[in-house]
Order: structure tokens, then sequence, then C-alpha cells
């Protein structure tokens, strides 16, 4: 009896130590495959966060390249901020085979930012195009240049088409000539043959014909000297529109040039910014100084700090600078609107000035800055001077020519031409005349009198009434 339970408890150790042999078995077998699931799990998600970040930066590279190409999206200005979350997007993988791809990316936007950058400063003329592009896109880059040079283009095509008007009426012509001369020909050859038929049976008939003959000749002769000289006047007049087509092409190529230099003028930037205002004293700080070349009694025109266009906009104060430091000069306000009143941050601009340069200029006619009849032409090139310009063309009172008008030169300024009369001088009517030529065949542009002052930031001066026993007791007089 003890044998058999004996045996069974055997037997029962042994059926428990098989289930548990059994349980830690599957118990292994269960935390591998989680532990390969949990691995799997976690080679999914890495691959996830990578796919997910890849497209994230194709998604801003293509952003990038619309908003460069222009009116597809974003402005440039939000450029920037696309270029550096690609980068980020780079950080948030841990491959280094993906962290690679997706700086490929990041390397090859850098490379359309800098060619981007390249074409700007190419085309817009800035010493920072990276600022100075924050409007620009190559859609409307081109858009700019094709619309600067399709007049040009326009007058060639006209040029073009009256050459070809003329190459085919001298073609019509040279047709009609050699029309009259095949018929000369084979009166020619009909005479020759009647000839020989008529030779033998009369003698003054051969004669007569032997005339006409003589005569065909001459008058062949002389249709030839013709189609010659029509011939010789039809490359002449050749030459001259292929001059003239030239000549235009030359002139288009200097167009571009200034185009090129002068398009800062169109979308102008500000030569500096107010920095400090201190209204108790009516004196403010701008952001240049003796390492821009500035100079004290400078005289600057301020404008808003939201206006975009220089050349429409209307100054808001005059400054002229009385203190001159490294980066940054004083000046004294020398005119203000109270209801409109300078502010930090306001632009500072001048057009007889630029940072380090001296705007070349041309004066031409007289110049009668206070109303008083007498001629300020020497008043106005010192107040251009003082305004960092420099008069490189004028002519005095007797009408002598100073100087010349070149390529480099910015405006030719037209003042009064002398009145017609008796007492008119010729020679000031053929100078102005001769200054305004050079301009012309230099592209110059050509302004008048209150455009300049207005850009140099010179308004108007009215006139002063003072206490007189004529008039009424008023009478007036220039300040």
């Amino acid at each position: 009896m003890a044998a058999r339970e004996n045996q069974t408890y055997l037997i029962t150790t042994i059926v428990f130590v098989l289930l548990s042999l059994a349980f830690l078995l599957v118990a292994i077998l269960g935390i591998n495959k989680a532990t390969e699931y949990a691995d799997l799990n976690e080679t999914y998600q890495a691959d996830l966060n990578y796919q997910k970040n890849l497209a994230d930066a194709q998604k801003l590279q293509a952003e990038v390249l619309k908003s460069y190409i222009g009116d597809l999206g974003h402005s440039v200005a939000e450029v920037e901020t696309r270029i550096n979350s690609i980068k980020r997007a780079a950080d948030r993988v841990e491959g280094a085979t993906q962290k690679e791809e997706i700086n490929a990316i990041f390397t090859s936007v850098n490379t359309i930012r800098e060619l981007y950058q390249q074409d700007m400063a190419a085309h817009i003329g800035s010493d920072d195009p990276e600022q100075q592009a924050q409007d620009f896109t190559w859609r409307s880059l081109i858009g700019n240049l094709s619309s600067v040079l399709g007049k040009k283009h326009g007058e060639l095509n006209i040029k073009s088409v009256q050459a070809l008007d003329a190459q085919r009426d001298a073609e019509s012509k040279i047709a009609a000539m050699e029309s009259t001369v095949e018929e000369l020909q084979k009166t020619l050859k009909k005479t020759q043959d009647d000839l020989v038929t008529e030779k033998q049976t009369n003698q003054e008939k051969q004669r007569q014909l032997t005339n006409a003959l003589e005569e065909s000749r001459s008058n062949t002769a002389k249709l030839a000297g013709e189609f010659d000289n029509f011939q010789q006047a039809a490359r002449a007049r050749q030459n001259e529109l292929n001059n003239q087509i030239s000549g235009l092409t030359n002139e288009n190529v200097l167009l571009k040039n200034k185009i090129n230099v002068y398009e800062r003028e169109v979308f102008d930037r500000p030569d500096g910014q107010i920095v400090k205002v201190s209204p108790k004293i009516q004196s403010v700080f701008i952001d240049l100084g003796q390492a821009d070349g500035l100079t004290v009694n400078r005289t600057f025109a301020i404008y808003d700090r939201t206006v975009t266009n220089f050349e429409k906009g209307q100054h808001k104060a005059m400054i002229e600078v009385t203190r001159v430091e490294n980066q940054q000069a004083e000046a004294r306000v020398t005119d203000e609107d109270p209801n409109n009143p300078i502010l930090t941050g306001d632009y500072v601009l001048t057009a007889t000035w630029d940072p380090g340069f001296r705007v070349p200029v041309a004066l031409a006619g007289k110049f009668d800055l206070d109303r008083d009849g007498y001629d300020d032409t020497d008043k106005l090139v010192q107040m251009v001077k003082r305004n960092g310009g420099d008069v490189v063309a004028r002519h005095d009172a007797e009408g002598n020519l100073t100087g010349k008008i070149d390529s480099n030169t910015r405006y030719l300024v037209l003042g009064e031409s002398p009145q017609l009369g008796a007492d008119a001088n010729p020679e000031v009517v053929q100078a102005m005349k001769e200054l305004e030529d050079q301009a012309d065949r230099n592209t110059v542009q050509v302004i008048g009198l209150n455009k300049l002052l207005n850009r140099m930031g010179v308004r108007g001066k009215p006139r002063i009434e003072t206490l007189d026993s004529r008039n009424n007791g008023f009478t007036s007089r220039n300040p």
C-alpha cells in the first residue's frame, strides 16, 4: 500500500516537473517573441519617423523653389524659415544614411539660394542682394527686364520691317529691269534673224536694220548703266539701314547697362535710418558716419519707415548734419510737420549722395533759386556739392561749356532757356542743345530743378511780406 502511494507521488512529481518545464518553455518563447515584436515595432517607428521627415523636407524644398520662382507660394522673406526647418528635419532622424539623404536636400536648397542671390545681385545692383531681393523673384525679375527692353525691341522690329520693305522694293525693280533686258535681247535676236533673211534681197533694208540694231545696243547699254546705278543706290541704302540697326543695337546695350546701374533709383533703398530722436533739442542721430564718407552740413530728407517708393513718396521732414562720428552722426531738424513727427526707424535719403560716392550731375540753362531775376547757378553748384553731388558739366552765362556728359552721369538738370529776342545769347542756346544731345547719346535722365531740389530734400521757399508805405502798407520781397 505504501509502495503504491509512493509510486503515485512519484508520478505526480514527474507530471508536475514536466508541466513546469512546458510552462517555462512557453514563457521563454513568449518573451523572445515579445522582444522580437518590440524590436520590429521600434524599427518601423524609426522608419516612419524618417519617411515623415523626408516628406517634410521635400515639401519644404518645393515651397522654397516656388517662392524663388514667384507667384506660386510663400514670399521670399519666408524662405530662410523653411530652409532651417529642413535642417531640423535632418536632426530629427537617427540613421546616418537617413540624415545624409535629408542633408542632401538641405545642401541642394542652399545651392539654389546661392544661385538666387547671385542672380539678384547681378540684376538688381545691390551690395546686399539678400536684403534687397525680398520683393523680387525670378519671374518678376524677368518681367522687369522684359518691360524695359520691350520698347527698344519694338523699334528694332520697325526698322527691320522697313529694311525688308526696301529690299523687296529693290528686288521688284531689279526684276522689272531684268524683264526689260530679256525683252530687248529677244528683239535683238529677232532683228538678227530678219537681217540674215533680208540681207540678200534688200541692202537698204539691211542698213536700216543695222541702224536699229545699233540703237538697240545703245538702249541696252543705257539700261544696263541705269541698272548698275540703281544697284549701287540699293547697296548704299542697305548699308545705311544696317548702320542704323547697328546703332540701335549699341544703344540697346547701353540702355541695358544703364538699367543695371540705375535700377536702384526705381526701387531705391534709403541711405540710412534714424537711430535716436531727441525732441527737446530738435536733433536726431542717424546710422551714417565718417566710415561712409559723411561730412557736416549734409542735408537729408526723412521718409516714413513704411514708405517703399521714394521716387513718388513725400518726405516728412528735413535734417542737416552737425556732428559726425565714425559710425553715426548727429543732425538738427530744419523742417518738420508737427502732425507727422520723426520716429526711430524712419529712413533718410538724398538724391545727390550715396555712401562713399559723389553722384555726377550736369546743369543746363538759367537757375533762379530765389526768384529775384538773377542767375543762381553758382549757388546751385555749391548746394549740389554740399549734398554729396558733383557737377561734371555746365555752361556759363556766355555759353562756354565746361566738362562733358558721359554714361556715368546720373542727371541732366534743365533750367530756364534764354528769352528769345535781340538780347538773347545764341551761344547759351547752342550750349544747352549740346548738353541735351550729349545726355541723349548717353541715355542720361533729364529732370527739372524742382525734382532735383525735392530729391535733395529742399522745398520751395515762401515769399515774405513786410510793411511798407506803398501797396496798401505791404510789399513783397524774396528771403
